[in-house]
């Protein structure tokens, strides 16, 4: 063997040597494995499709018709479409484990010392070890199938929009953007109030949310900032409406409310394919004709039997 040779071989040597360890898991890595992480993912997305498998095609049918787009039972489409809303519903428990247990080993690598996950893989190595895996097995298992929201997603949502509405109506304004009293242009008649609140709604349920906040602004009795950042909460909340309840199909005029002959509160509901969205808007006569007091929306439309 040449001097070479023997260079190059030494060099190989050494490089196979440096691969094995680097090829070798960290200690938070060697703990992952000794914790039977992949044991304890695998049951977490188990306990998905359980959950997932309570929203089965029947019930959802049921409780709303189009969810196929019409498609029924026994129809030629029936089967591709029921195949798509079963992967549909298979997608939200398809988690990365890979990167998961990467991530979770790194943290172990960074929060404990080899020696610590030593002494922690020797104890799972033990008797008690293995047993009480397995029982922190079962307890996530037992856990996860009892873990359910407190409140749905709608409540969830009306209660923020409830909270930013009351925040942005107490917030103190700018000296530059206070209301000018009087400057409020009134309406000459209550029926002047209703179509305009008309007028209002036919751009709100066509997506055209700022053209038909800035029809009404001038009528409003708010400042400007006030207004503006109703028209962002609207923005914010419309920009959720067709994923959550589909597309907008309409509205119409539930009633007018009155209290004496100085105010009305005009009701309408904005349709959806799946929900309805209740506008309230609050008009009042003062000395000079009919202002809007309040303009507001709620996405619990079961206030409307309260």
């Amino acid at each position: 063997m040449t001097r070479t040779c023997a260079m190059t071989a030494c060099l190989l040597v050494a490089t196979t040597a440096t691969s094995a360890q680097a090829a070798e898991p960290s200690h938070g890595m060697r703990l992952t494995e000794a914790l039977a992480f992949d044991k304890t993912f695998e049951d977490g997305i188990m306990i998905c499709h359980e959950k997932m498998a309570k929203y089965d095609l029947a019930s959802a049918i049921k409780s709303n018709p189009q969810i196929l787009g019409g498609i029924q039972q026994g129809e030629k489409e029936f089967a591709e479409a029921e195949a798509a809303y079963n992967a549909m519903m298979a997608s939200y428990c398809d988690y990365d484990q890979a990167e998961a247990k990467a991530a979770f080993a790194r943290a172990l690598d960074d929060r404990l010392i080899p020696a610590d996950a030593d002494a922690l893989v020797a104890f799972y190595a033990t008797e008690l070890g293995q047993r009480f895996v397995k029982a922190t097995q079962a307890a996530n298992i037992a856990s996860n199938r009892v873990t359910e929201p407190r409140l749905d997603s709608e409540q969830s949502t009306t209660i923020f929009g409830e909270k930013i509405a009351a925040l942005v109506a107490r917030r103190s304004p700018a000296a530059s953007q206070e209301r000018v009293i009087g400057a409020t242009q009134a309406l000459p008649s209550v029926d002047a109030a209703v179509a305009l609140s008309d007028r209002v709604m036919q751009y709100l349920v066509a997506g055209r949310t700022v053209e038909g906040i800035d029809l009404a602004r001038p009528h409003a009795l708010v400042m400007k900032a006030q207004m503006d950042e109703f028209l962002q909460l609207v923005n914010t909340q419309q920009a959720t409406w067709d994923a959550r309840f589909g597309k907008s199909t309409g509205y119409e005029l539930l009633r007018n409310d009155t209290v004496g002959d100085s105010m009305v509160r005009t009701l309408y509901l904005h349709r959806f394919d799946e929900h309805a969205i209740v506008w309230y808007f609050i008009w009042y006569r003062g000395t000079k004709g009919w202002v809007l007091n309040r303009f507001v929306f709620l996405e619990d439309s079961t206030k409307l039997f309260q």
